[in-house]
């Protein structure tokens, strides 16, 4: 065999030879670019798709999240609905759980004014479980009561645990006295504190003296009204009560102020 003889390579050999070995690297190139692209491609399709499939869910979630607070909202409202329903504003029942001042008489007089002016006529109760207060204060809803009266309003006033002092004088205002078996009614002589020249000292007792022969009556002519309707089984007058409460604090049962018609019923 005769042996192969190395040569040189001729120009257009090596041309063609550097032009094949260019269109080898150029396609490679192709089609590495072309892999990447497709690559790229599918990743991005991917992405979106994922992306589009999280939004989907959080899209979902978030609408579930929107009807679940909802439907929270819509069961609070209810509730809050049905608490209002039940509560004692709504059945217009006032709660006088404090001392008697200028600051609860105004309470509740703004409270009995809304009930009026929303609920014309409505029936009312005022619930008193009060050490008393202020008389003249007290007075003035002692007065403002019998207005709502006038105004058409049943007015029932009820002692539930004490109505002491101010405030079993405020007991007398309703149009029905109801009392709580346990309750108990304090009366006494009208407390007051002055200060000042002995002429103006003077005159201050004499005004409160009127002041609470006013209180008297009211007791009495409530006691007397009893006892015409034929809820009391025993009369009480105004001398009576000034003896049972000169100089000291006279403490009655439920049953007591029945019995003298000082509350109409007893629950």
């Amino acid at each position: 065999m005769a042996e192969l003889q190395e040569r040189e390579l001729i120009p257009q050999e090596i041309e063609k030879i550097q032009a094949e070995t260019q269109m080898i690297l150029v396609n490679t190139d192709i089609a590495k670019r072309k892999g990447e692209a497709e690559i790229a491609l599918l990743d991005a399709q991917r992405k979106e798709t994922e992306t589009a499939t999280a939004k989907t869910v959080i899209d979902i979630r978030y609408g579930k999240l929107i009807a679940a607070a909802q439907a929270q909202g819509v069961r609070m409202g209810l509730k809050q609905e049905e608490d209002m329903m039940a509560s004692d504003r709504f059945h217009h029942v006032y709660s006088f759980t404090d001392m008697i001042s200028s600051a609860s008489v105004a309470a509740c007089m703004a409270r009995l004014d809304l009930w009026h002016r929303t609920s014309p006529g409505c029936a009312i109760e005022i619930s008193f479980t009060s050490p008393g207060g202020d008389v003249i204060e007290g007075l003035a809803l002692f007065d403002y009561i019998l207005y709502m009266r006038r105004l058409g309003h049943k007015v029932t006033t009820s002692a539930l645990g004490w109505a002491a002092s101010m405030a079993g004088i405020l007991l007398q205002a309703g149009t029905v006295r109801i009392m709580h078996k346990e309750a108990w009614v304090l009366i006494h002589e009208i407390r007051f504190g002055t200060s000042g020249k002995i002429g103006d000292i003077e005159d201050t007792t004499e005004w409160f003296k009127r002041v609470q022969d006013r209180v008297v009556n009211i007791f009495a002519e409530r006691c007397k009204t009893a006892m015409e309707n034929g809820t009391a089984s025993e009369i009480l007058t105004a001398e009576e009560i000034k003896q049972h409460w000169l100089r000291k604090d006279w403490w009655l049962s439920s049953d007591e102020c029945l019995k003298y018609g000082l509350v109409d019923e007893v629950r």
